[in-house]
């Protein structure tokens, strides 16, 4: 994910406003949800006890679309960056990369992004559980954990509303 782009950049503004407010449209499963009414904001999500937010969006900016996961964090970064982190789920352990998007949102927390997509995904997709473990300053760390009931049939509507807006969906076209 280039983190200069205009796609990255409406992509951080993209889940500010989605997390800024309810959804239209908004499905509820176990501890997830997916919101699929609006082409332009397909998403779905989760959110854990202490307000962090996990989710899967797929914005349609620069006439294209991209699906990422992201998630917050109470603990700041520098824009731009990237950091290691353990996922621990009940199907097993990975490392991945994650990139920091520089944008504080309204509760204080910190947006990052996978750097991973696919990885994420597979990972995701089969757990129930999932526990992020984020290096803080010193010997300290910030874990994060998130259940993932619900997570695959909110998951498989983003994958059907993002192949459905793929084939039906035109933006609006400006008119000179």
């Amino acid at each position: 994910m280039n983190l200069r782009s205009s796609s990255f950049r409406v992509a951080v503004l993209f889940l500010a406003l989605t997390f800024g407010s309810a959804l239209a449209g908004e499905r509820r499963v176990g501890d997830w949800a997916s919101s699929t009414d609006d082409p332009e904001r397909i998403s779905a999500y989760t959110m854990n006890g202490a307000g962090s937010i996990l989710s899967m969006s797929c914005p349609y900016t620069d006439g294209s679309r991209a699906c990422f996961y992201a998630f917050s964090l109470q603990l700041g970064c520098v824009e731009d960056s990237r950091y290691p982190v353990l996922v621990n789920t009940d199907v097993g352990a990975s490392h991945e990369m994650i990139i920091c998007s520089g944008r504080t949102l309204d509760d204080g927390s910190t947006l990052y992004f996978f750097a991973s997509y696919e990885s994420i995904n597979d990972t995701i997709r089969a757990a129930s559980r999932i526990g992020i473990v984020f290096p803080a300053k010193g010997d300290q760390f910030e874990v994060l954990r998130f259940s993932l009931s619900g997570s695959r049939q909110c998951l498989e509507a983003v994958d059907y509303a993002v192949r459905q807006a793929n084939e039906n969906y035109r933006p609006a076209r400006e008119s000179l």
